[in-house]
């Protein structure tokens, strides 16, 4: 098979293995509260809380690429979601929930890369507008949480079961379309490097061909040239030498006569 065949063959394989992968990875899922009983009391509304929220987090990762980096994603929120909405505050609370936060912002960043932060543009903007968004959902949870551990009333009312649902809702929309914007960064980035190898490939296997070519010529053009002209530079630049040594020579020579 020609070359140039070839080539084709292999360049069709890898743009179809390409797009099967994307297509398969693509975020379809909608941000839907699963179906789990709604709290009742205050007691229940951090397990109520965290299975809502690990239920859809797994879910969620089912849809997206299976990279190292969403699966760091994906368990920094899973940790993070008995912070979601915190109705109880044991010892080390503080601590523990800046430190969970901190990585959740460091998985949020590297779902983006080198590449495409140098590109820039809308989805830049998107991730960066996401990742606010989502630790202020955070925030309005907490608060809610915090104001229904203060009332004096053990049993949720219909009202506070509501603010509940929504402020969760809210967050993993948010999270949903962080995943999304994620999975977009990653199937730009997966089609580029493949492409961008295989040209410096050709380019340096191009250069080699040319340098060779040339040193065969070079040689060719030596052996063509009868024997006593083959002659290199260095052995021309010696004779130019002893030209001009002789002719200095035969010039103190020639004075010393004359004198």
């Amino acid at each position: 098979m020609p070359k140039f065949q070839l080539l084709l063959c292999f360049t069709i394989l890898a743009v179809t293995i390409t797009f099967f992968n994307v297509a398969s990875a693509h975020v379809t899922i909608k941000p839907v509260l699963p179906q789990i009983q709604d709290p009742t009391t205050v007691k229940d509304v951090e397990p109520y809380t965290i299975k809502v929220v690990t239920n859809f987090l797994v879910d969620l990762e089912k849809e997206c690429p299976k990279t190292e980096k969403f699966k760091v994603f994906f368990e920094t929120f899973k940790a993070y979601s008995k912070y979601v909405c915190p109705v109880s505050k044991a010892r080390g609370y503080e601590s523990d929930m800046k430190a969970k936060a901190s990585s959740l912002f460091k998985a949020m960043s590297a779902l983006n890369s080198v590449e495409n932060r140098s590109r820039g543009g809308q989805v830049n903007m998107s991730l960066d507008r996401e990742k606010v968004e989502v630790m202020k959902t955070v925030k309005l949870l907490q608060s809610i949480g915090e104001k229904i551990a203060s009332g004096r009333n053990n049993k949720l009312t219909v009202e506070q079961q509501k603010e509940i649902k929504d402020g969760i809702l809210k967050w993993i929309q948010v999270v949903t379309r962080i995943a999304k914007i994620g999975e977009e960064i990653d199937s730009k980035d997966s089609s580029k490097p493949q492409t961008s190898q295989d040209g410096s490939n050709e380019e340096k296997s191009s250069t080699q061909t040319q340098t060779k070519r040339r040193s065969l010529r070079a040689r060719a053009q030596i052996t063509a040239l009868p024997r006593g002209s083959r002659r290199t530079k260095v052995g021309n630049k010696d004779d130019t030498l002893r030209r001009r040594k002789s002719k200095r020579h035969t010039n103190i020579k020639s004075s010393k006569n004359n004198t």
